[in-house]
């Protein structure tokens, strides 16, 4: 994977003062619509080992702004696809609020119910951010691009290089 070809793709979108999401694609440059898909694919391959917390909170963002725009939040909050567990929200969540995601992680946390699969509580409907989601798409881009950006030297670390990092 051409990470750095990534971050590249990521700073045009941004430097044209554009933004994205999970679902709709980024930016108005065809080539460079699916960058925060790759990421999510990069992230997802370079860590199916051991995922650090931040890797994580990319993943679930990713999933919980796709899934609210795709079907509604209801099947992210129910783990209608298995991949968000409500012990991974949680640690999401957490991992926002220590780290100053407090505008993303309000919305976030509120919806949060243990619940069955496929099985979100109808008394508790009121509290899925659906309309958060539509009207803080920037919020949510900016989320992506700050969490990228603190991490893009491990990211386009090669592997060589993160096996001599971890033997010094």
């Amino acid at each position: 994977m051409d990470t750095e070809g990534l971050y590249q793709r990521l700073r045009r979108i941004q430097a044209r003062d554009e933004i994205g999401n999970a679902y709709g694609g980024c930016g108005t440059v065809e080539e460079e619509s699916n960058v925060l898909v790759d990421f999510f694919e990069w992230i997802m391959e370079k860590y199916k080992d051991s995922m650090p917390f931040w890797a994580e909170a990319f993943i679930q963002i990713f999933g919980w702004q796709f899934q609210t725009f795709h079907e509604g939040a209801e099947s992210y909050y129910s783990n209608f696809y298995g991949n968000s567990e409500y012990a991974a929200i949680i640690r999401t969540a957490d991992y926002l609020n220590e780290n100053g995601y407090d505008e993303i992680w309000k919305p976030y946390i509120s919806a949060a119910v243990d619940c069955e699969r496929y099985k979100y509580p109808k008394e508790k409907a009121h509290l899925l951010p659906d309309d958060w989601m539509n009207e803080n798409e920037k919020t949510v881009w900016n989320f992506y691009v700050n969490i990228l950006e603190k991490h893009a030297d491990e990211l386009t670390m090669k592997e060589v290089d993160v096996k001599k990092a971890f033997l010094k």
